[in-house]
C-alpha cells in the first residue's frame, strides 16, 4: 500500500483474511520510513494476517484511521505501525461483537498516541488499545502508548459474567505515559500479566485519580511483574471490587518511585489516598 488511502473498511466492507500458517495474508507499507497514510477505519477478521509498516491517522476532525481486530480471528499481527487519531476517535481495538472468538493476536512495536482529546472535560474513553470480550492469547509487546484520552491499554470483557471470556493476555516491555486516565488497566478479565513495562506521568484529572497501572471490578489472576513506575499520583492501584468475582493478584519485583499527589489526596488515614501500591479493593 502506498500514498494516502481513504477507503473505509468497516461493515459491510470488513477485510476478511483467508490465510494459513504457511501462506499468511500481508497488508503492508513499503518500509518503516515509507508508511502509507490510512485515514478511515478498518475492521479485520479471518485467519493468519499480518499488518505492518502502516500509519493510521486523521483526515481533519471529520474522519480518522483506526484498526479493529474483530472476531472471528485466529493468528493476526500488527507490527511496526503508527496509529494516531483525531479529537474524537482512533487507536486499536481487539474484540468480539458476534459471540465468536478472537485469539492468538500479537500487537508488537507500534507507536499509538493522541487518540481522542486528552484535554476533554468529560470521561471520553478513547483508548490507545482496547481489549474487549472473548479475547485470548493476546501479546502486547514493545509499544509506545501516550496522550490517549482513555487508558494506554484497557482490558475489559464488559461484565462480571464475562470475566473468563477474556483471558491469557501478556502485556510486556511497553512504555506508557501522559494518558488522560492510566497507562495499563484491567476491568473484567482473567490471567493478565503486566511485565517489564515502563509507566510514568499519569495525574489526577476529571476521569482518573492518576494511577499508572492497576485494576477495578475484581478481575482474577492479575500479575504485576518487574515494572518501572514513576511520577504519578499512584503506582499500582486496586480499586473497587463492585460486583466482581476475582480474588487473586500478585505484585512482584516492581520499582515504584517519585509517587506524590497532584493535590490533596495523600491523607494516610484515607484508604483511597495516593501511594506506590494502593489496595482498596481485591
Amino acid at each position: 500500500l502506498h500514498g494516502t488511502y481513504d477507503y473505509p473498511h468497516e461493515s459491510p466492507r470488513t477485510i476478511v483474511a483467508n490465510g494459513t500458517a504457511t501462506a499468511p495474508v500481508y497488508i503492508r507499507g513499503a518500509s518503516a520510513s515509507a508508511k502509507p497514510l490510512i485515514r478511515r477505519g478498518w475492521e479485520v477478521k479471518g485467519n493468519y494476517i499480518i499488518l505492518e509498516n502502516l500509519e493510521f491517522g486523521p483526515d481533519g476532525q471529520a474522519n480518522t484511521g483506526f484498526l479493529v481486530f474483530l472476531s472471528p480471528i485466529n493468528h493476526a499481527a500488527l507490527r511496526h505501525s503508527h496509529l494516531h487519531g483525531n479529537l474524537d476517535s482512533g487507536g486499536v481495538g481487539v474484540g468480539s461483537w458476534d459471540g465468536a472468538l478472537n485469539q492468538n493476536v500479537v500487537i508488537w512495536d507500534n507507536n499509538i498516541h493522541d487518540n481522542g482529546d486528552v484535554n476533554a472535560t468529560f470521561d471520553q474513553d478513547v483508548m490507545g488499545i482496547h481489549v474487549g470480550t472473548r479475547v485470548s492469547n493476546l501479546w502486547v509487546v514493545d509499544n509506545q502508548l501516550y496522550r490517549n484520552s482513555g487508558d494506554g491499554i484497557q482490558i475489559n470483557a464488559g461484565s462480571p459474567g464475562a470475566i473468563n471470556t477474556t483471558h491469557h493476555i501478556y502485556v510486556g516491555r511497553n512504555t506508557a505515559y501522559s494518558n488522560k486516565q492510566t497507562g495499563f488497566w484491567v476491568k473484567h478479565a482473567t490471567d493478565v500479566i503486566f511485565s517489564q513495562n515502563v509507566c510514568h506521568s499519569h495525574r489526577l484529572g476529571n476521569s482518573s485519580n492518576g494511577q499508572c497501572m492497576g485494576f477495578q471490578y475484581a478481575p482474577n489472576y492479575i500479575w504485576f511483574l518487574f515494572n518501572n513506575i514513576s511520577n504519578s499520583d499512584y503506582g499500582i492501584a486496586a480499586q473497587s471490587d463492585d460486583d466482581g468475582v476475582g480474588t487473586e493478584s500478585s505484585f512482584i519485583g516492581n520499582v515504584i518511585h517519585n509517587i506524590y499527589p497532584s493535590r490533596g489526596n495523600n491523607d494516610p488515614g484515607n484508604a483511597w489516598a495516593g501511594g506506590p501500591i494502593k489496595v482498596a479493593g481485591s
